[in-house]
């Protein structure tokens, strides 16, 4: 659906005035792999994949704690304005408890959360009967029957009535459009063996003949004028399974295809390839390091909205996603990109045949994965995937169409979020991690959560607060006094206006 675009800068102005120190002096260190791989302590390093070295922060009081310097999410307002509605004093410089690392850049206090921050992927399409019933505003047309090959399965054949009835469904339900371009059928790409993760090979590569893909892009460009809003370049370039060329190859893609959408759709967005971030065995080379060698190459040009995928292996927490997503926004800001939209076009978790999560730690993994990544400057997130049973281990519905708590979950984090701003966010010596919100009318709320264990947060009579809500659904009053569980599952302490 055409809407009003609005391209957030990821380098919104940030309202930090009037920062008051919360921690006692800290240091970051370089610890031994040795360290790191011994069990007790090996989810405080950073993510033990590829080349990637694990770090971790470190400081002292009486005695020494370790943290993650790549775990952000956690803790109060260091800041003294919330946009145009600064915080009373004394709220704004007392953390629920000892403070150990912040980071300015991480507060988005002058945006509001949005409800174009939430979207969603629909494995392999869906009907009007099946549609969800929790809210998204983002719709990424990917393993949804769109590809090239199923658009054109043969030059002079097109197979249009699938994408149709999508466009029409995401027109009814008031939803944006990602269309994920290419993926080669084989009657037009250059190494028609190239083998993929589909039921067919050659589509990885490139088109032998740049006018199929000018052809392509000018024929779907056309049709649905004024009614996708964004295209997608292609699907993870860094990943040989969906991409086989090189660099300047997709640069020259990206030309031809940025040139067609704009002289036929203007308003029409388009997304830079997807790549997956960090560092693994199976990529042709980081996602960061893939992102600068394309925009040197003159694919900046050819770029309206950064997209990345923020994968994790299969037992690592949401909150290694930061590092990935530093790493991409320190390519956006060497390429003069930063200026730009950053959105993470698909991450789910886990593996459906070796890793199933469900239970709390689904629940967790939903609230904390938006979490993280708004407060890290993500601009959009699109959730893969809604009815996907063979490949994420982390279940939307179940196979019988029922949902699941993750889901519930989904539609009750866009409660807590939308339309509120989230200030600075810490992370405690107990690695509780805190993240305060704010709405114009007055209403204060804090996010508390964490990952490693359960704790027991005294909530400070100063909060004034009045209950706590559970991701779960739950809702509990409080008083004066009261004494909070805080673990894995995110919970919202709130003061109503």
């Amino acid at each position: 659906m055409r809407r009003l675009k609005q391209n957030h800068s990821v380098s919104a102005q940030r309202s930090i005035s009037g920062f008051i120190p919360l921690t006692p002096v800290f240091q970051i260190g370089r610890r031994g792999k040795d360290e790191c791989d011994r069990p007790q302590v090996v989810r405080d390093c950073q993510a033990p994949v590829g080349k990637l070295f694990p770090y971790a922060w470190a400081y002292s009081m009486n005695s020494l704690a370790l943290l993650s310097g790549s775990l952000i999410v956690a803790a109060l307002w260091a800041t003294s304005s919330v946009g145009a509605q600064p915080l009373p004093q004394g709220e704004s410089d007392v953390p629920l408890s000892s403070v150990v690392w912040t980071d300015a850049a991480f507060d988005r206090s002058a945006r509001r959360v949005t409800s174009d921050f939430f979207g969603m992927h629909l494995y392999r399409g869906i009907d009007a009967e099946e549609w969800p019933t929790v809210p998204f505003q983002t719709w990424r047309l990917h393993d949804a029957g769109t590809r090239w090959d199923e658009l054109q399965p043969e030059r002079d054949r097109w197979e249009f009535d699938n994408l149709d009835t999508l466009i029409t469904l995401a027109e009814q339900q008031s939803v944006d459009t990602v269309l994920v371009l290419g993926q080669t059928p084989a009657w037009a790409s250059a190494r028609p063996d190239d083998p993929s993760p589909y039921d067919q090979s050659g589509l990885p590569a490139e088109p032998a003949n740049l006018e199929d893909w000018r052809a392509y892009v000018r024929t779907v460009a056309t049709r649905y004028r004024s009614q996708i809003d964004y295209y997608e370049l292609w699907n993870e370039a860094n990943f040989r399974w969906f991409y086989t060329g090189d660099i300047p190859t997709m640069v020259e893609l990206a030309a031809v295809a940025y040139r067609e959408i704009k002289e036929i759709d203007p308003q029409a967005q388009v997304l830079s390839p997807s790549v997956i971030a960090g560092d693994y065995d199976v990529l042709e080379q980081p996602g960061d390091e893939w992102l600068a060698e394309y925009f040197a190459a003159g694919g900046d040009r050819y770029t309206d909205i950064v997209a990345a995928h923020f994968y994790l292996p299969r037992d690592l927490p949401p909150e290694w996603m930061v590092p990935q997503i530093e790493a991409v926004q320190q390519v956006m800001a060497a390429s003069s990109q930063s200026d730009k939209p950053l959105w993470n076009t698909e991450t789910g978790f886990g593996r459906a045949d070796t890793y199933p999560i469900d239970g709390d730690r689904a629940v967790g993994y939903v609230g904390r994965s938006h979490l993280v990544q708004w407060a890290a400057g993500v601009d959009r997130f699109q959730w893969y995937a809604w009815q996907n049973f063979n490949f994420v281990g982390l279940r939307m519905t179940e196979e019988d169409g029922r949902m699941t708590a993750a889901a519930e979950a989904f539609g009750k984090i866009q409660e807590w979020l939308l339309d509120a701003r989230m200030g600075l966010c810490q992370i405690a010596s107990d690695r509780t991690r805190t993240c305060p919100i704010a709405r114009d009318n007055g209403d204060r709320g804090w996010i508390l959560w964490n990952p490693n264990q359960t704790v027991h947060v005294l909530i400070p009579n100063w909060l004034q607060a009045t209950h706590v809500r559970q991701l779960t659904g739950e809702h509990i009053d409080i008083h004066t006094g009261s004494v909070v569980s805080v673990g894995e599952v995110p919970v919202l302490v709130e003061r109503l206006h």
